[in-house]
């Protein structure tokens, strides 16, 4: 039995998704969390307004969140309190969930996911794997992303993979292996793949394989070779905008056993053969 008060509705008063008490209450929380830090962060824009480097200027908004990560102290914290961090960071800065896809939770091959529907009919598939510098992230971190390509008329699936350091490379490109074989029954021969940051990673690794037709990257780590020479941002961007070069060297040492090849296309796609890949 859904109650209407429960319940997401159509023009046509169909159900398209039903929530639970605690749902209700968990994004009532959240919204609140968001328009209290949305807030802080339109008056600290208003009153500060952006950083430059150089030429370069930075948006005001994200200038402020810039601003007050600066004062927070140093020191990081375990990796599950991290984890947890990361998700509840994302829940009150990221994407409003759009409610009028439908999604469902999804086992197959060993992994675990979530399949989400578009409104009216269906014009792609999407296999999509979540970012988290491969120790962090979940497909419950990224829904209410997911949505959105499923709101632009994609059938998407979502995969959960292995995480480090518990589970190092190569378990979470052997993972995505899988799940593309696994995408390929849910969503048909040809479709896309995409990710955002690792996950971007996974995703670009599979851009040869036959029936991929489109990669969508969010910003991937596409060379984990550490070369500041090559890419001065390392240096230029390395401190007080967030993402550290250290915080990057960290991740890779979690993810990475001794002695691996950073080289090897798996972990650096954008070192290995890129003729036939589909396009990004």
């Amino acid at each position: 039995v859904v109650h209407e008060a429960d319940a997401t509705v159509d023009g046509r008063g169909n159900c398209i998704v039903a929530r639970t008490e605690g749902e209700w209450v968990g994004e009532s929380r959240i919204f609140l969390q968001r328009a209290g830090m949305r807030l802080g962060l339109w008056t600290g824009a208003t009153l500060g307004g952006g950083l430059r480097d150089g030429t370069q200027a930075m948006d005001p908004v994200m200038a402020a969140l810039v601003r007050f990560v600066r004062k927070l102290p140093p020191k990081r914290p375990a990796i599950p309190a991290f984890r947890v961090q990361y998700e509840q960071g994302l829940a009150m800065m990221g994407l409003r969930p759009d409610r009028r896809v439908r999604a469902a939770d999804v086992a197959g091959y060993g992994l675990t996911g979530r399949l989400y529907e578009p409104v009216g009919a269906a014009r792609g598939g999407l296999l999509y794997f979540h970012g988290g510098g491969f120790m962090m992230g979940s497909v419950v971190s990224h829904d209410a992303l997911c949505r959105r390509f499923a709101a632009a008329g994609l059938r998407v699936l979502s995969v959960a993979y292995r995480l480090a350091p518990e589970h190092p490379f190569p378990a979470a490109h052997d993972d995505a292996a899988t799940a593309l074989v696994w995408a390929r029954e849910l969503l048909g021969e040809h479709l896309g793949v995409g990710g955002d940051s690792a996950g971007a990673n996974l995703a670009t690794g599979l851009a040869r394989e036959a029936g991929v037709v489109l990669q969508v990257l969010l910003y991937p780590v596409a060379d984990m070779v550490d070369e500041p020479a090559l890419y001065p941002s390392l240096t230029r961007f390395g401190e007080g905008y967030l993402l550290t070069s250290e915080g990057l060297r960290e991740c890779a040492a979690l993810f990475l056993p001794d002695g691996a090849d950073r080289s090897d296309a798996r972990i650096s796609p954008i070192r290995g053969v890129l003729e036939g890949a589909a396009p990004a």
